[in-house]
């Protein structure tokens, strides 16, 4: 049964990753656990919508003696959880994954279970946690030579720098990321560094032409190698310099690429999260029913799905309709879904 799970999860993921950052060798499933065969990213959508629950139990429930299965589960189901806002179930199952790692002191188990959980503090804006989560997955990847682990640590570490607005250390992670993909042959992972190296760079005042050479060095990366996701970043990416140079009609354009991607992945969390910025471009372009329309479209995900922080988006949605109230229906009393 856990062979069949952890077999067909991983498939699954791949089709929704195709350039998997977290390469994992499976151990050869038993004969008669008889994985699914999925056929593209739509069946594996329904797939994880389907057997989550039954794979997080197994996760939970997993016997002695099969760790390595608990953990790998744990790495496999991430994508489709985090996609859904589903923090606390993955942190539980990471949590889970890292205790069976330390149990068969598995330390590639344990540098992957600590990455999870990281993110999953990351989102929940439980950043010391994630910080020393993302520390010790560090010196693992360290101690086991793994370039792919040690690029993406430092990537989030970079993220968290830029966040409390260390831009010069965020650049410097970025550029440590870049080259652990390029000594991993990653051309995923160093589009993704190129892109936040050109993100730090127009945070820090450097000139717009290099700040959007690296973004779209990154894309045509991203395009050669059929990412869907990566492109999804790339024009995320891409707005986002626009957005900081002025560019405001170019920004709005490649949150629009970026939205539609996000779709096909049917990634929830980054859907709501790209509406958000693009409303916050279209207030800054001095169009506040176009802000307001993205910011609401952006707070019925973030609804649907149960995603924790709101507030600062409902007190942007409250605020232009204070400041606009010709020019932007509804009111907050007809749409009880803006009340703080």
């Amino acid at each position: 049964m856990l062979d069949h799970y952890l077999h067909t999860a991983h498939a699954a993921d791949a089709l929704l990753t195709p350039r998997r950052r977290i390469p994992i060798s499976l151990t050869p499933a038993q004969l008669g656990s008889a994985p699914e065969e999925l056929r593209d990213r739509r069946e594996a959508l329904d797939w994880f919508t389907a057997e989550n629950p039954v794979v997080l139990a197994a996760i939970e429930q997993a016997p002695a003696g099969f760790e390595t299965h608990t953990w790998q589960l744990a790495t496999a189901v991430a994508t489709s959880l985090n996609r859904q806002g589903r923090w606390p179930a993955l942190a539980a199952a990471h949590t889970t994954a890292l205790n069976a790692a330390q149990r068969a002191n598995d330390k590639t188990g344990q540098a992957n279970s600590h990455h999870g959980l990281a993110l999953v503090q990351t989102r929940l804006d439980h950043l010391a946690d994630a910080r020393a989560h993302y520390e010790l997955a560090m010196d693992l990847f360290k101690e086991l030579g793994d370039h792919n682990g040690q690029a993406r640590i430092h990537k989030h570490l970079g993220r968290l720098s830029s966040d409390r607005g260390d831009y010069r250390e965020a650049l410097g992670h970025a550029h440590q990321a870049f080259t652990h993909y390029k000594a991993a042959h990653n051309m995923l992972g160093q589009a993704i560094a190129l892109d936040d190296i050109g993100r730090y760079h127009v945070r820090l005042g450097g000139h717009r032409q290099t700040a959007l050479s690296y973004g779209r060095q990154a894309l045509a990366l991203v395009e050669e190698i059929g990412d869907i996701n990566g492109q999804a970043y790339t024009w995320s990416s891409l707005s986002y310099i626009h957005h900081h140079l002025g560019q405001y009609g170019q920004a709005i354009d490649s949150h629009r690429q970026a939205i539609d991607l996000y779709r096909k992945t049917d990634d929830r969390y980054h859907e709501a999260t790209s509406l958000t910025d693009l409303g916050d471009t279209h207030h800054a372009a001095a169009d506040p029913t176009a802000a307001q329309y993205a910011w609401t479209q952006a707070l019925a995900i973030t609804d649907e799905i149960s995603l924790p922080g709101t507030a600062p988006l409902r007190a942007k949605i409250l605020h232009n309709l204070d400041r606009h109230p010709a020019d932007v229906p509804p009111s907050p009393e007809n749409n009880p879904n803006l009340r703080p």
